[in-house]
């Protein structure tokens, strides 16, 4: 991300949530994470203006292979 006086700035995001999360910055994949803390560096993403951050949260494979019931989400 470039400010207004020409510096270069290391953006992140940052959350807590449970499992694996994939990263999409305006429409551009940008990483995976497993298990917490996820962070992703976005500032090679980022426009100027107008940006949108998608972030995905995969649930563990036994809730879907399994009659185990694991939450999962945001925390």
């Amino acid at each position: 991300c470039i400010l207004p006086d020409g510096k270069r700035e290391n953006l992140y995001i940052k959350f807590k949530a449970e499992e694996m999360a994939e990263c999409f910055i305006n429409g551009v994949y940008a990483g995976f994470s497993l298990w917490n803390d996820h962070e992703f560096y976005i500032s090679p993403y980022l426009k100027e203006k107008g940006n949108t951050v998608l972030v995905k949260i995969t649930g563990s494979a036994a809730n879907r292979y399994t009659d185990n019931k694991i939450d999962y989400g945001l925390i």
